[in-house]
């Protein structure tokens, strides 16, 4: 059974990908650069997989089936490459935006949008790190010298 705190993390995760996609819907989904078709298919997949498919996995039953390593290397490689990636970008978000400068000038993208996808990425990459390492616990093999 898993720890509390890592379904907590699975939801924060869940949370954070609906958020983002919620931000994503606000301005339009004909606003990504993948365009229409395969490419967009693809990456929306990967995107509902990673979001929503992966914390669950992570903490519910259905999880046990797949094998180990398919649930933690992507659970943490994911989780911490989007807590650092979109972690930093909230950083030069804020000094932006404490200079008097708009976040992420180059784009055509509103403002408002960054605001709100960026710390949702923030919170799924930092949900989700918390639920792989709470798999990781809850599966790993017990040490050869204490036991634990």
């Amino acid at each position: 059974m898993p720890a509390k705190w890592a379904t907590l993390g699975a939801w924060l995760a869940v949370a954070g990908c609906l958020g983002r996609l919620a931000a994503q819907a606000a301005i339009g989904f004909d606003s990504t650069p993948y365009g229409e078709g395969n490419a967009m298919l693809l990456f929306e997949g990967g995107f509902l997989l990673a979001g929503i498919a992966l914390p669950l996995l992570l903490v519910y039953r259905p999880g046990q089936v797949f094998p180990r390593w398919m649930l933690l290397l992507p659970g943490a490689g994911l989780g911490a490459g989007i807590t650092a990636y979109f972690g930093a970008g909230l950083i030069q978000m804020i000094v932006e935006a404490l200079r008097g400068e708009r976040a992420f000038a180059g784009s055509d993208l509103p403002t408002a949008f960054f605001w709100v996808a960026v710390p949702c990425y923030l919170v799924w990459g930092l949900g989700l790190a918390t639920a792989t390492y709470g798999y990781y616990t809850r599966t790993r093999k017990p040490c050869k010298g204490c036991g634990r």
